[in-house]
């Protein structure tokens, strides 16, 4: 029996552990990656919590250089996108070409006017994340720019909400000298004084915000993960108005299509 036990001793001495909050940004079946005060790590996470959700607010205990997801917070985080999927929607197939998505409430250009010949639908794809439902923009072959903008989430100046979307070309064909798709897209926090504003918003001058955005967009499958933190502007009224904005910069002819699916926006502070 050895007599010498300090290294034994050593080895077993409890080191303190600290727990600290942070926003999931991806995962895979071993590790997930959190991002925690502006630093992305990588974390083990336990069987329960499956699966991790992008966006979601979770507790991270870290002990030396070992860092653990115990879980996401009850009641904090909770998606305010409402049909973020777009499955509580009709598809196309059975509703009249252009019917924006249940809950969704404008699909717009940029400078407001009409979209047209851009138009919106919403069909199934089993590629998307969700295996289900996603909304397509379609450009009608002409250079423009189009916004979908979401539910309304009341805000106030200073919270900061964590946004993100899944976002994929469909239907790219290379030719003309065109080898990737052309279209761009982005994820945008639009704000607004009141609910019943609309995009672009009459009386703000700055009224949204880029969140992320990702230019030649590759077809799918895979999706790619579009997120970002964004906090509300010092100038935003008390229960002002966001507005998760889905925008496509179509560019040049290609008639390719921009697919969106689980859509978010969870508050973190």
């Amino acid at each position: 029996m050895p007599t010498n036990l300090t290294d034994a001793l050593i080895s077993a001495k409890p080191v303190s552990a600290i727990v600290r909050t942070g926003i999931v940004t991806d995962w895979d079946p071993q590790f997930v990656q959190v991002n925690v005060g502006g630093t992305e790590l990588r974390a083990a996470y336990l069987d329960w919590y499956q699966p991790p959700i992008q966006g979601d607010l979770v507790a991270v205990v870290q002990q030396d250089s070992s860092w653990l997801v115990l879980g996401r917070y009850a009641g904090a985080g909770l998606n305010e996108i409402l049909n973020s999927s777009f499955d509580d929607s009709v598809p196309t197939a059975t509703a009249a070409p252009g019917t924006i998505p249940l809950n969704w409430v404008q699909f717009v250009t940029i400078t407001g006017g009409a979209p047209a010949p851009a138009s919106v639908t919403v069909v199934t794809d089993t590629d998307a994340p969700q295996s289900g439902q996603v909304v397509s923009m379609l450009s009608g072959g002409t250079a423009n720019t189009v916004v979908l903008t979401s539910n309304a989430i009341a805000v106030n100046p200073g919270e900061s909400y964590f946004l993100s979307a899944y976002a994929a070309n469909f239907g790219f064909v290379p030719g003309g000298g065109v080898t990737n798709p052309p279209h761009q897209a982005q994820i945008m926090a639009c704000w607004f004084a009141t609910d019943v504003e609309t995009f672009p918003s009459v009386t703000l001058a700055n009224d949204y915000t880029m969140v992320d955005r990702r230019v030649n967009l590759r077809t799918s499958p895979p999706y790619t993960f579009l997120s970002g933190a964004v906090t509300v502007p010092a100038a935003m009224g008390a229960n002002s108005i966001m507005r998760v904005g889905l925008r496509t910069d179509f560019i040049g002819t290609d008639t390719s299509a921009m697919r969106y699916d689980f859509v978010t926006a969870r508050r973190m502070t």
